[in-house]
Protein backbone atom coordinates (compact mmCIF):
# COMPACT_ATOMS: atom_id res chain seq x y z
CA UNK A 1 0.00 0.00 0.00
CA UNK A 2 1.81 3.13 -1.42
CA UNK A 3 1.39 6.22 0.83
CA UNK A 4 0.14 9.23 -1.49
CA UNK A 5 0.60 12.07 0.25
CA UNK A 6 3.34 14.22 -0.65
CA UNK A 7 6.41 14.11 1.99
CA UNK A 8 5.83 17.67 2.96
CA UNK A 9 2.67 17.17 4.02
CA UNK A 10 3.71 14.03 6.10
CA UNK A 11 6.65 15.81 7.16
CA UNK A 12 4.14 18.74 8.60
CA UNK A 13 1.52 16.78 9.86
CA UNK A 14 2.65 13.55 10.83
CA UNK A 15 2.43 14.15 14.31
CA UNK A 16 -0.87 15.31 14.33
CA UNK A 17 -1.31 12.01 16.40
CA UNK A 18 1.17 11.23 19.58
CA UNK A 19 1.37 8.53 21.45
CA UNK A 20 -1.55 9.53 23.54
CA UNK A 21 -3.92 9.12 20.64
CA UNK A 22 -3.08 5.82 20.91
CA UNK A 23 -4.28 2.89 22.91
CA UNK A 24 -0.95 0.82 23.08
CA UNK A 25 3.08 2.02 22.25
CA UNK A 26 2.87 -0.91 19.83
CA UNK A 27 -0.12 0.82 17.95
CA UNK A 28 1.66 4.26 18.12
CA UNK A 29 5.06 2.01 16.66
CA UNK A 30 2.81 0.77 13.45
CA UNK A 31 1.12 4.10 12.67
CA UNK A 32 4.64 5.89 12.41
CA UNK A 33 5.72 3.20 10.02
CA UNK A 34 3.09 3.12 7.94
CA UNK A 35 5.40 4.41 4.37
CA UNK A 36 6.86 1.31 3.15
CA UNK A 37 9.92 3.82 2.14
CA UNK A 38 10.42 3.96 6.04
CA UNK A 39 9.70 0.26 7.24
CA UNK A 40 11.21 -1.43 4.22
CA UNK A 41 14.54 0.65 4.81
CA UNK A 42 14.57 -0.19 8.30
CA UNK A 43 14.43 -3.97 7.34
CA UNK A 44 17.28 -3.71 4.97
CA UNK A 45 19.66 -1.50 7.37
CA UNK A 46 18.82 -4.48 9.49
CA UNK A 47 19.72 -7.04 7.27
CA UNK A 48 23.21 -5.83 6.31
CA UNK A 49 23.85 -4.37 10.32
CA UNK A 50 23.07 -8.50 11.00
CA UNK A 51 25.97 -9.24 8.35
CA UNK A 52 28.38 -7.17 9.66
CA UNK A 53 27.90 -8.19 13.13
CA UNK A 54 30.06 -11.12 13.53
CA UNK A 55 32.72 -9.02 11.66
CA UNK A 56 32.40 -5.78 14.10
CA UNK A 57 32.40 -8.13 16.62
CA UNK A 58 35.89 -10.40 15.27
CA UNK A 59 37.73 -6.98 14.42
CA UNK A 60 37.17 -5.55 17.72
CA UNK A 61 37.88 -7.71 20.22
CA UNK A 62 40.62 -9.56 17.98
CA UNK A 63 42.32 -6.46 17.02
CA UNK A 64 40.74 -3.88 18.66
CA UNK A 65 39.51 -1.66 15.86
CA UNK A 66 36.42 0.18 16.43
CA UNK A 67 35.32 1.00 12.83
CA UNK A 68 33.63 -2.04 11.60
CA UNK A 69 31.41 -1.48 14.83
CA UNK A 70 30.71 1.96 13.86
CA UNK A 71 29.85 1.01 10.16
CA UNK A 72 27.53 -1.83 11.63
CA UNK A 73 26.35 0.48 14.08
CA UNK A 74 25.54 2.58 10.94
CA UNK A 75 23.64 -0.12 9.21
CA UNK A 76 21.77 -1.53 12.08
CA UNK A 77 20.78 1.88 13.79
CA UNK A 78 21.24 4.99 11.12
CA UNK A 79 19.39 3.51 8.11
CA UNK A 80 16.38 3.30 10.45
CA UNK A 81 16.98 6.87 11.30
CA UNK A 82 17.71 7.84 7.78
CA UNK A 83 14.32 5.99 6.27
CA UNK A 84 12.23 7.97 8.85
CA UNK A 85 13.90 11.67 7.59
CA UNK A 86 13.84 10.19 3.71
CA UNK A 87 10.35 8.77 4.00
CA UNK A 88 7.94 11.21 6.29
CA UNK A 89 10.44 14.21 6.63
CA UNK A 90 10.65 13.03 10.13
CA UNK A 91 13.17 12.72 12.90
CA UNK A 92 12.43 9.14 14.38
CA UNK A 93 10.15 9.94 17.83
CA UNK A 94 12.22 6.83 19.27
CA UNK A 95 15.69 7.94 18.93
CA UNK A 96 15.43 8.50 23.24
CA UNK A 97 14.49 5.22 24.08
CA UNK A 98 16.55 2.95 21.67
CA UNK A 99 16.48 -0.07 24.10
CA UNK A 100 12.50 0.01 24.97
CA UNK A 101 11.67 0.54 21.24
CA UNK A 102 14.49 -2.13 20.06
CA UNK A 103 11.93 -4.72 20.72
CA UNK A 104 9.43 -3.34 18.31
CA UNK A 105 11.84 -2.53 15.57
CA UNK A 106 12.73 -6.73 15.85
CA UNK A 107 9.30 -7.56 16.01
CA UNK A 108 8.32 -5.26 12.77
CA UNK A 109 10.89 -6.85 11.26
CA UNK A 110 9.80 -10.36 11.77
CA UNK A 111 6.56 -9.31 10.38
CA UNK A 112 7.56 -8.12 7.81
CA UNK A 113 10.12 -10.49 6.25
CA UNK A 114 6.98 -12.69 7.52
CA UNK A 115 4.65 -10.56 4.88
CA UNK A 116 2.52 -10.04 8.31
CA UNK A 117 3.02 -5.88 9.06
CA UNK A 118 0.66 -5.54 6.21
CA UNK A 119 -2.24 -6.74 8.65
CA UNK A 120 -0.56 -4.46 11.52
CA UNK A 121 -1.25 -1.60 9.57
CA UNK A 122 -4.75 -2.81 8.06
CA UNK A 123 -5.57 -3.63 11.97
CA UNK A 124 -4.11 -0.21 13.32
CA UNK A 125 -6.21 1.87 10.20
CA UNK A 126 -9.28 0.04 11.14
CA UNK A 127 -8.94 1.03 14.53
CA UNK A 128 -8.39 4.66 13.55
CA UNK A 129 -8.97 5.51 10.65
CA UNK A 130 -9.15 9.37 11.67
CA UNK A 131 -5.73 9.21 10.93
CA UNK A 132 -5.61 7.90 7.03
CA UNK A 133 -6.16 11.11 5.83
CA UNK A 134 -2.03 11.96 6.64
CA UNK A 135 -0.92 9.20 4.81
CA UNK A 136 -3.78 8.94 1.81
CA UNK A 137 -5.22 11.81 0.10
CA UNK A 138 -8.22 10.05 -0.53
CA UNK A 139 -8.90 10.69 2.89
CA UNK A 140 -10.02 14.51 4.22
CA UNK A 141 -8.32 15.87 7.64
CA UNK A 142 -10.33 16.40 10.25
CA UNK A 143 -12.10 19.97 10.34
CA UNK A 144 -9.92 20.84 13.32
CA UNK A 145 -6.54 20.51 10.96
CA UNK A 146 -5.73 23.42 8.65
CA UNK A 147 -3.00 22.80 5.65
CA UNK A 148 -2.47 26.55 6.38
CA UNK A 149 -1.94 26.02 9.99
CA UNK A 150 0.98 28.59 11.06
CA UNK A 151 1.47 26.82 14.54
CA UNK A 152 1.04 23.22 13.14
CA UNK A 153 -0.88 20.20 14.02
CA UNK A 154 -1.47 19.60 17.82
CA UNK A 155 -2.32 16.15 18.91
CA UNK A 156 -5.87 16.13 20.37
CA UNK A 157 -4.67 13.78 23.20
CA UNK A 158 -2.35 16.44 24.48
CA UNK A 159 -4.01 18.08 26.48
CA UNK A 160 -5.09 14.72 28.77
CA UNK A 161 -1.76 13.20 28.14
CA UNK A 162 -0.25 13.85 31.60
CA UNK A 163 -1.68 10.95 33.11
CA UNK A 164 -0.28 8.29 30.79
CA UNK A 165 3.27 10.03 30.28
CA UNK A 166 4.91 7.88 32.92
CA UNK A 167 3.80 4.66 31.28
CA UNK A 168 4.60 5.10 27.67
CA UNK A 169 7.52 4.81 25.95
CA UNK A 170 7.68 7.64 23.08
CA UNK A 171 7.44 10.67 25.63
CA UNK A 172 10.62 12.74 26.97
Amino acid sequence: MAVTTTWKFRQKYLNTYSVDDFENDWEYFVYLHVNPAVHWLHLAGTIVGLSLFPWAMYRLFWHWELLPTVIYTFFYYGVGFISHWTGDGQVSKTWKQLGQTYVYAVRMNIRLVKGQFRKDIAGMFLKYPQTRWVYFKEYAPPAEVSEFSDSGPTSRARASKKSRNSDNLFTS
